[in-house]
């Protein structure tokens, strides 16, 4: 495992960005007829991009964490990913599948809310897809006018709190803006203070506050 640029908090499973492949675009129906009439799709409320779908969604076999990268070409243009640049922060081994978390990165940055947990067998059967790619960020310039010293000036900590970790981020709004920040770890002996915050990495000014009961 290694530790990711700019990050005290993100350990990962280094993907070899030269095992990755790009297999042809599946469309719903063709996951449908893979999975002999058995898949099942779930999407966002808020439109027609699927958040799950669970099935035979490649024709690949998924046992590493580039198998993973390379199962969600299949999916790129039903769940509108743009480009396939991911770290893997996980794998789980279940007792009959084994689950690759994916995270969303584009230069040396992590997307924020940008992740998949690829499912497949042991045996490398895929068997799901859940999760959402962060679009409108190609183009961004990804290095920081603020070190992480300087933008966690703009934070007050509570009393009984410090910040655990910082790492370089994407965030996008609720108005659809992507921006450069850092996000801090707030811990505490009480839950309800353990939060992270969002701090500009180029103005200093916070832009949000997610308590971790949110999660």
């Amino acid at each position: 495992m290694g530790r990711f640029q700019d990050a005290d908090d993100v350990t990962f499973y280094p993907i070899q960005i030269e095992k990755v492949q790009y297999y042809d675009a599946l469309s719903i129906n063709d996951i449908i007829e893979l999975s002999n009439g058995m898949a099942d799709v779930i999407y966002f409320p808020d439109g027609d991009v699927p958040k799950e779908i669970k099935g035979k969604f490649t024709t690949g076999i998924i046992k590493t964490p580039e198998d993973a990268a390379t199962a969600l070409s299949s999916v790129r243009e039903v769940m509108f990913i743009e480009d396939i640049s991911f770290i893997c922060i996980e794998i789980e081994e279940r007792e009959e599948i084994k689950v690759f978390h994916l995270q969303q990165v584009y230069q040396g940055a992590i997307v924020l809310n940008g992740t998949f947990r690829v499912i497949a067998t042991h045996d490398g059967e895929p068997v799901a897809v859940i999760g959402q790619y962060i679009s409108g960020i190609v183009g961004l310039d990804t290095t920081p006018k603020l070190t992480a010293s300087e933008a966690r000036k703009s934070i007050r900590l509570e009393r009984g709190t410090n910040i655990s970790a910082s790492t370089l981020i994407l965030y996008k709004d609720y108005d659809d803006v992507v921006y450069l920040c850092w996000k801090f770890t707030i811990k505490s002996r009480d839950p309800l203070k353990e939060k992270e915050i969002i701090v500009d990495a180029d103005t200093g000014k916070v832009l949000a506050n997610i308590p971790f009961a949110l999660f």
